[in-house]
């Protein structure tokens, strides 16, 4: 082994050491921390024993295998009387596919990719669909998350077989998407709505909410959950026939990584930024929300449908502006913010506030641009922000 100047993150072992001594330079060592111990101790330990289980499987065959796995759980638990007896009892070891719920014959269908180990898609020949994969993954799934930046109807009909399958189980799923770019298919989130099993989250901030995550999470009881996270919303070509790359996460593989997603997931299900879409009531709502954010021309398109509520960074600005005003008396004060976080938003909420205050009276103001284009899109957030088409004259020229 030839070790090359660069970074690593290596246990030093007996054998490590032995090879660093021969080195004339500079090397920096650390401290392995006791919280990373047990991480760092059992990725060394996995590849030494695969590599062990290899030598005494090709000379001396499985019973050997299956002695010393059983004599290392018998170390284990010299050590802790209290750890679980996980000996194999039989020679010839099996392997436990399921258990069958309460009605069913045989077990559900599984996906071709391990829910063990985890691999990757990348769309080629040859390649698992990602699109079959994600219907047998449904098939067993005990909780199911969503969250892909749009949903098309070629890719409701495509995994169309799966929903129908979770509902019939009464599998709890929820899903979050976008308006980003108008490219959600409205109709496909009314039918997916009327799921009994199936809720929906909807962020209709096309300006600030660029969610461009894909992702797809299936939950097991028995502790053998998968994500798929990469670059496939859900649409047929993406799922089905593009070079899309994904990445398949198994809880038994990497469980760091299925925690985070529940976390993460839970965080946006959490926020005020993403709205609960009411099935039969929304619709309407929604397709105006699609048809704004996919509109490139220079019209003013407002949306009085919309509750437009501030960023808790936005509040907290809103929040200054008010104590300037009331607690010190000054009415003249500047903002500065970066560009994209929303001063427009800030100015239309902090004067729809000050309307409220006066009790419906309108004060009057003067927004100013070097731009046409600013001063109209500035109109359409005001008129939006408060539910008022007709608000606001326009000087150009």
């Amino acid at each position: 082994m030839e070790l090359s100047p660069g970074l690593y993150s290596s246990l030093v072992s007996t054998r490590l050491k032995s090879l660093l001594n021969q080195l004339d330079c500079t090397q920096e060592v650390s401290m392995l921390d006791k919280a990373e111990a047990p991480s760092f101790l059992s990725a060394k330990l996995e590849g030494l024993l695969k590599k062990a289980f290899e030598i005494v499987g090709e000379n001396y065959g499985t019973e050997k295998q299956i002695n010393l796995y059983n004599h290392i759980i018998n170390e284990i638990q010299k050590l802790d009387p209290e750890f679980p007896d996980e000996t194999i009892p039989d020679l010839e070891p099996k392997i436990l596919d399921a258990i069958l719920r309460t009605g069913e014959t045989k077990k559900p269908e599984c996906p071709s990719t391990s829910i063990v180990f985890s691999s990757l898609f990348t769309g080629s020949r040859g390649s698992p669909q990602l699109a079959r994969e994600l219907l047998m993954e449904m098939q067993s799934a005990d909780k199911v998350d969503i969250l892909v930046s749009f949903i098309k109807n070629s890719g409701y009909r495509t995994l169309l077989e799966g929903f129908n399958n979770l509902r019939d189980r009464e599998i709890p799923v929820r899903i979050i998407t976008t308006t980003y770019i108008g490219a959600t298919d409205p109709e496909c989130i009314e039918a997916l709505s009327k799921f009994p099993n199936i809720k929906i989250k909807v962020s209709y901030d096309t300006k600030h909410t660029r969610l461009h995550a894909k992702a797809y999470c299936f939950y097991r009881n028995s502790g053998f959950s998968t994500a798929y996270v990469g670059s496939s919303n859900m649409s047929d070509p993406a799922m089905s026939a593009g070079l899309e790359w994904n990445i398949k996460v198994t809880n038994q593989d990497l469980p760091h990584i299925i925690k985070t997603f529940s976390a993460e997931f839970e965080g946006y299900w959490n926020s005020p930024f993403f709205i609960d879409y009411q099935q039969g009531i929304d619709k309407e709502k929604l397709t105006f929300a699609l048809r704004n954010a996919n509109s490139n021309s220079k019209v003013i398109i407002q949306n009085s449908l919309v509750d437009v509520s501030p960023y808790p960074f936005q509040m907290r600005i809103l929040e200054n502006l008010e104590a300037e005003r009331e607690n010190r008396g000054f009415f003249k004060n500047l903002v500065i913010a970066a560009t994209g976080t929303g001063k427009t938003i800030i100015t239309a909420i902090d004067y729809r506030n000050q309307v409220a205050k006066h009790k419906g009276i309108r004060p009057k103001m003067l927004f100013l641009a070097h731009r046409d284009e600013i001063v109209s899109q500035s109109l359409g957030t005001f008129r939006t922000v408060l539910k008022d088409n007709n608000f606001g004259n326009q000087i150009g020229g």
